[in-house]
């Protein structure tokens, strides 16, 4: 967590501190920079994970929010995602 992130939190009442909040980031945006971190097109995700383009595609503009277990599984072996929080809530929080 950033210590802004930390500053912040100090404000927040108790019953919204474990409310999972995404700032800036979608889970779309995490899994095009982790991607493009590993050199991968859509293509090559979409291939590697058994899907088609367009739901890559779509999972990254946020035009879906239909993402299955067992797809979200696969996409964090294939990116290599040690820490699946990250894809879920990102760093901040």
């Amino acid at each position: 967590m950033s210590s802004l992130a930390k500053a912040v939190r100090q404000f927040v009442p108790d019953h919204v501190k474990d409310t999972q909040l995404v700032i800036n980031e979608s889970v779309g945006t995490r899994i095009r920079t982790l991607r493009k971190a590993g050199g991968l097109t859509q293509m090559d995700l979409a291939l590697a994970i058994g899907v088609t383009l367009a739901a890559v595609s779509a999972w990254e503009t946020g035009n879906s929010s239909n993402l299955k277990l067992q797809t979200f599984l696969r996409i964090l072996d294939v990116l290599a995602v040690a820490e699946p929080e990250y894809l879920i809530r990102g760093t901040d929080w």
